[in-house]
This record gives structure tokens, sequence and C-alpha cells, in this order.
């Protein structure tokens, strides 16, 4: 996630804190804060005085004594200052700052900006000194736990994606499958790629040396089927058709094989499917032999 600040001002202090799980906190100098906690302050007061008239108002009211108009000019002005003092608290409160201090006068010349998610920082573009009207992000956090597969999909090839389907994917660099699940299918087409943007959720512990933004090579399941199936490489090409050699026999002499017949279907990678074959047995799947077909 990109970290970026709420109000304007200057850094003042930058420091890396264990217990916040290696949060960035930067702290920013008075302009706005200062202005936020006058306002929250000032509006607290007000909150307070209009509370207590609005209580009076209201037993003079149920006792008949004041009129009703009077009474619900009372209640509005109660009302407005309510909810004006609720807003400037959430807004101090996103401040990482102490009401109830601020409500007793005391103020705060900075305020620190924390991560709202644990993590680690990867990228840091701020400085002690440097001035900052929170338009920029200051910081990149990163969770190792919570990363995703970023797939890209061309348009033509949406139609066959559900979410839930399998992925599997490779890291650069290695051999080892892993799996996730796919979790969002976008619906616009990024005019930068010309692809459309989806997201998978890793199904297992992320794997060892995964990196965010890291190139991976994945491919979406979007259909499976039960088959019986042979390397390819078990399969022989003979003047009769293609063959298969299934165990006959073991003995002390070595293996005697037999010439099977069979009728082969779709490839997938290195396996075929096998249409027609005996249901049960042993076949031979590679090595080096000499005999007769």
């Amino acid at each position: 996630m990109k970290l970026k600040l709420p109000l304007t001002g200057l850094i003042l202090m930058l420091g890396l804190f264990p217990a916040k799980a290696s949060l960035q906190e930067p702290e920013k100098d008075k302009t706005e804060q200062s202005k936020a906690q006058k306002d929250f302050a000032e509006a607290a007061a007000q909150y307070g005085r209009l509370s207590s008239e609005y209580k009076r108002a209201q037993t003079l009211f149920e006792q008949q004594v004041s009129a009703e108009k009077e009474f619900r000019n009372v209640q509005s002005d109660y009302q407005m200052a309510r909810a004006h003092y609720r807003g400037l608290k959430l807004k101090i409160e996103a401040l990482s700052l102490s009401p109830e201090k601020i409500e007793a006068g005391e103020f705060f010349a900075a305020y620190p900006v924390k991560t709202p998610i644990a993590g680690r920082v990867s990228a840091l573009q701020l400085s002690i000194g440097s001035h900052t009207d929170g338009s920029a992000a200051l910081a990149t956090v990163i969770d190792p736990d919570r990363l995703q597969l970023h797939l890209k999909v061309f348009p033509n090839d949406l139609e066959d994606l559900r979410e839930g389907q399998i992925v599997r994917y490779r890291l650069a660099n290695s051999d080892s499958q892993h799996i996730a699940r796919l979790h969002s299918i976008g619906s616009a087409v990024n005019q930068d790629s010309k692809a459309v943007d989806c997201y998978a959720a890793l199904s297992e512990h992320r794997p060892q040396g995964a990196l965010a933004d890291q190139f991976v090579s994945a491919t979406i399941v979007t259909q499976s089927d039960s088959i019986q199936a042979l390397p390819s490489e078990a399969i022989l090409q003979t003047e009769k058709g293609q063959v298969v050699l299934m165990l006959h026999k073991q003995d002390d002499e070595g293996y005697l094989f037999v010439s099977t017949p069979i009728k082969t279907g779709r490839q997938y990678n290195s396996y075929t499917e096998i249409l027609e074959a005996p249901a049960h047995g042993q076949f031979l799947m590679a090595g080096l032999y000499n005999m007769v077909l």
C-alpha cells in the first residue's frame, strides 16, 4: 500500500518501531494539525454547554413550563453542535491524537503517521525537514502475508474464467509449482498492457523467495476432467499403430512385457490421454530396452 499523509507540514522525525511490526512513522509539524486541535477543543466546549442547555430545556418542556418552539430551537442547536463535535473527533482520531487530552487543553505540536497494516517498508520517498502536501505517496508498505497474484488475461479468454478457479503458477527461475485460486476478474481493459487485470489468492503459505512485484508464470485451470493418461514417452508407434508395453510377468530371469494396442486422445504437457486400454496393469514408462514388437 502507498502511505500518504492527511495534512500538509514538515517531516520532523523518522522512526521504525519493532512494536509496530516495522511500521514507518513520520511526524509532521504544526500548521494544519494545530488548527484541527483548536477547532475540536472549541467544538467540545460548545457541545458541552449546549448539552447542558438541552437537558434543562427538555426538563422544562416536559414539565410544560416552556413553549415547544423554544425547546425545538435548543434541540436543533444541540444536535448541530453534537454533529460538529463528532466529525472533528473523528479527524483528531485519524491523526492518532488523544481527543480526551485535547478537550482538557493539552495540544500536540506534531502527530505520528502510522500505516494501517503491519508490514515492511519497501520504498521511502521522504527525508527529515522535507515538506509534503499530502498528495504524494511518502512510503510503500508491503505485508508479505497478504501477497496475491496479479494476472493479466487477454480479453478473448475472459469468457472461460470464473471466480474460484485454480491457478497453477511458478516463480521466476523456479521449477516448483504452486497453487492459487482466482478471486477477482477485471471488467475493463488496461490501456497500457491491453489486457484485463485479474487477481488470485495464494492457497498455501507464501512460497520461499516470493517477492512483491515479482514476475510469475501462471496457468488458470478453466476445466478439469478425470481421464486415463500415460507419459507420452511410454507410447510407441509401430506399423500396426500405437502400443504400450504392459508387464506380463516378473521372475528371477527378469521382466516380460507384452505389446498392447491403445487408442490415444488429447495431449497436455508431457502426457497423452488413453481412450482404450486395459483397465489395470503396469506399463513400461521409460528406459533402455531391446525387444521385437
